[in-house]
């Protein structure tokens, strides 16, 4: 494409209105002239020493060793997916999650062999040491005079400086209403290896409410959650990873496991019961609890659709697929509310609920 200034917009309708657009450049392409490799060792970090060496080799893509270049980048320390020799298992506390944090790399240059040794060491995280794995991304950057300079990165694992709790939720996202909600339970040390560790763990039911004031002529809202105790117990972890199992009805949980013998570790998870399709990412006061008994009905069967109003009025239910399917305006008072749905031929394949 030529040089200059170009623009890009979608439509879904061309007498209307884009429904997006963008701006964008198109300027003069610097091809790369050199490479480089990383080399940060096979081993994992850890927090208890929290630095990593790099060996970086660089040279023109003629061949020669790439003497005398710049070297500046960044260390990038963020929260992981899990532990690959663990899957499924979760680390820390849900609630009180690890924000991303980042220190710059810079100051060096490739001898005349176009290699550097790089000490990185990891962003300082404070007095509260992270209790779950975590990752370090570097991304390095190498710049010749002429060209544009070059970037690579290198991913590193970076386990906590104490022993971790890993929970294992033995359900795939809900748990059906007046089942038993299932876990693994497993001490983890820093070598990754089951550690010998007493804990208690607390099943916990949630409850959300919400407090609404004033502040300078204008209303404001925050989330007041209350926790009400299902089930509680003791377990010594260390070998086979244990399991432990609960029932549950309807509503949101939280599983809290902590360490009750020494150094300090704590791990928290919260998953529904019920068939719960959240309406929204964010919780605020406006946005209905809404569920439906199961994943799934056959014709002539009865759908329990439970709402939770904060406040008692009428509520107008509809089932909707690609047209109006069902409507009806039902009294309903505050808290939870079961309205029965009859299954019809008309719900096809499958139907959205919603309730206003």
């Amino acid at each position: 494409a030529p040089r200059g200034t170009w623009s890009l917009a979608i439509f879904a309708d061309t007498e209307s209105a884009a429904l997006t657009s963008k701006t964008f450049l198109v300027e003069d392409f610097l091809p790369e002239r050199i490479d480089f490799t990383l080399d940060a060792g096979e081993a994992d970090l850890s927090l208890a020493d929290p630095w990593m060496n790099i060996q970086l080799d660089a040279k023109y893509l003629f061949g020669a060793p790439a003497g005398g270049m710049a070297v500046e980048g960044e260390i990038i320390l963020r929260a992981a997916q899990g532990l690959k020799a663990w899957p499924g298992y979760v680390f820390g506390r849900y609630d009180q999650p690890f924000n991303q944090m980042m220190d710059s790399i810079g100051g060096s240059e490739t001898d005349e062999q176009g290699h550097s040794s790089i000490d990185v060491a990891l962003p300082n995280y404070g007095d509260t040491a992270p209790d779950r794995p975590l990752t370090a991304t570097a991304v390095i950057r190498v710049a010749e005079g002429s060209g544009r300079p070059v970037e690579r990165r290198i991913e590193k694992n970076v386990t906590p400086a104490n022993a971790m709790i890993g929970v294992k939720p033995e359900f795939d996202g809900v748990v059906a209403e007046g089942a038993e909600a299932r876990f693994l339970l497993q001490g983890i040390g820093t070598d990754q290896k089951p550690a010998p560790m007493q804990v208690k763990w607390t099943l916990t039911r949630l409850e959300n409410d919400w407090q609404w004031y004033q502040s300078y002529g204008n209303w404001y809202w925050e989330p007041i959650t209350s926790r009400t105790p299902v089930a509680e117990g003791d377990a010594m972890l260390g070998g086979d990873p244990v399991a432990i199992a609960a029932a549950v009805g309807w509503g949101e949980y939280e599983l809290k496991v902590e360490r009750i013998d020494g150094e300090t570790a704590v791990t928290s998870t919260s998953f529904w019961a019920g068939w719960y399709a959240p309406a929204d990412v964010s919780v605020t006061p406006d946005t209905l609890e809404l569920s439906l008994d199961k994943s799934a009905y056959k014709s002539g069967e009865t759908a329990e659709l439970r709402i939770v109003p904060r406040a008692a009025g009428t509520a107008l239910i509809t089932v909707l697929s690609n047209r109006l399917v069902h409507m009806e305006a039902v009294e309903v008072k505050e808290g939870e509310n079961v309205i029965p749905l009859t299954v019809t031929d008309e719900w096809g394949a499958g139907v959205y609920a919603t309730a206003s």
